[in-house]
């Protein structure tokens, strides 16, 4: 193994050349390699691990989607936009269903909500008790409830709730696969931070004060968060409670099997893109009109929101037009509460440190690994002509292996620099020739 290292030292300044002009094509990139590939390199391997993914289906987390089949149902019999009264009714079933709290992916704006029923809203959501009795007689549970905040947008109960704590940022995110940081220090109050993402903010407020969330709370992975952004991971497994609730007992939704691993290679070499999103939401998912189930529907299949008991609630909407969306790698185009709830849910489930984007150093040792192996490769096969499968096998195998190692992301700049160093190397050898080719005989005038 010495004499291999001994050849690549000998050649080591045609490998600095190489590295110098994979340099520059990086920064450069004149052919626009990373504004057109990038975003699919990025897909294709978390579309890749959210298939394999061990993670499983969530049991903390959940989400109720106003769509349009709810506007003007028997059950809901609402419209867009919908009052302060009708948030308060679902606020009112979520408590009674012992929830461990909401956060209303919208704003508590007059320009997103009809003022009708302002005071009762304010009532129920500092405290979820105030409201009627629940079906069963029963007194409603205690929970916080969180709505969205946009700086620009404000109203008299926006300022109300802002000041008690109940408002989060939900206008910040650079991209679809990075969440971004929280605050670095654990705070002394409820999160009523400006730049703190939803998920973030309600992991902090599960262990805090009146917005404590015995569910969800834990000190020891709050008190270590970091200002890093938090890298989505997607799974495609599916929550075993999603056959009790409507999405499925009223079959608008059929999960797709895990896949075999023709059919994997198939769509991740994109053979075909048929089946390469999973139908079925990533966390457990309830339609509104679910909140407001009658006694002949419970009696037939049950009540939906009993599969709620615990779990920490977003409430989203997915009407055409009036919310925003999030590229899951996994599932395809959905609606943007989609991201705040797989965001709390992989801050709950993963072990310290949470995924998070590499330090820029990684990629570069990652790039140099490759490097490094990919001149190893030179000389350990023969003939020439093999030397191309044997580096190809060489640096897949390397990143994948890599990959997962450290669990970062670095694919795009690595394949950048990789397809630089290669360029490189034909110019130089290319370069090398012509010199050759057209260097005097030895005896010749010149």
């Amino acid at each position: 193994m010495i004499k291999y290292f001994r050849r690549i030292w000998r050649r080591k300044h045609l490998i600095f050349s190489r590295a110098v002009i994979a340099l520059i094509v990086v920064l450069i990139d004149p052919l626009g390699i990373g504004a057109s590939k990038t975003s699919l390199i990025d897909n294709n391997v978390a579309w890749l691990a959210g298939n394999v993914s061990p993670v499983k289906p969530s049991e903390k987390v959940a989400v109720v989607l106003i769509g349009d089949d709810d506007l003007g149902s028997d059950h809901f019999k609402m419209d867009w936009p919908f009052t302060y009264s009708k948030t308060a009714s679902m606020v009112h079933a979520l408590a009674c269903a012992g929830v461990a709290g909401i956060f209303f992916d919208f704003t508590a704006s007059s320009r997103f909500n009809l003022a009708a029923g302002q005071d009762e809203l304010q009532k129920i959501t500092l405290d979820s008790t105030q409201g009627p009795l629940c079906d069963d007689d029963s007194q409603a549970a205690k929970i916080p409830v969180f709505f969205g905040k946009i700086p620009e947008l404000t109203t008299p109960l926006s300022d109300i709730l802002d000041k008690n704590g109940r408002l989060l940022q939900i206008s910040n995110g650079p991209n679809d696969w990075v969440y971004p940081a929280g605050l670095a220090e654990f705070p002394d109050e409820p999160a009523r931070a400006q730049d703190t993402p939803p998920a973030f903010a309600i992991m902090r407020a599960a262990c805090v004060g009146e917005t404590k969330m015995a569910e969800i709370c834990d000190k020891q992975k709050v008190s270590m968060m970091s200002g890093d952004p938090l890298r989505l991971v997607w799974s495609s497994q599916v929550s075993t409670a999603q056959a009790s609730v409507s999405q499925d007992v009223d079959g608008t939704a059929t999960c797709r099997s895990k896949l075999s691993y023709f059919k994997t290679l198939s769509l991740l070499m994109h053979f075909t893109d048929a089946g390469r999103y999973q139908p079925c939401f990533p966390v457990l998912t309830l339609r509104a009109q679910d909140l407001f189930r009658g006694a002949s529907f419970i009696e037939k299949f049950g009540n939906p929101v009993a599969v709620l008991k615990n779990r920490f609630v977003f409430v989203g909407s997915a009407l055409h037009g009036l919310n925003d969306t999030v590229a899951s790698p996994v599932h395809g185009p959905l609606p943007g509460v989609y991201k705040h709830a797989v965001a709390l849910d992989n801050l709950i489930s993963f072990p310290l440190p949470y995924p998070t984007e590499p330090p820029g150093y990684v990629t570069w040792l990652l790039s140099a690994l490759i490097i490094g192996s990919m001149e190893i490769a030179r000389d350990l096969i023969r003939p020439s002509h093999r030397r191309g499968l044997l580096q190809i096998v060489v640096l897949i195998s390397l990143m994948i292996i890599t990959t997962i190692i450290i669990e970062i992301n670095a694919w795009p700049i690595s394949l950048l620099f990789l397809f630089g160093y290669y360029l490189g190397s034909e110019r130089i050898v290319a370069f090398a020739s012509s010199i050759k080719t057209h260097q005097p005989h030895a005896g010749a005038s010149v």
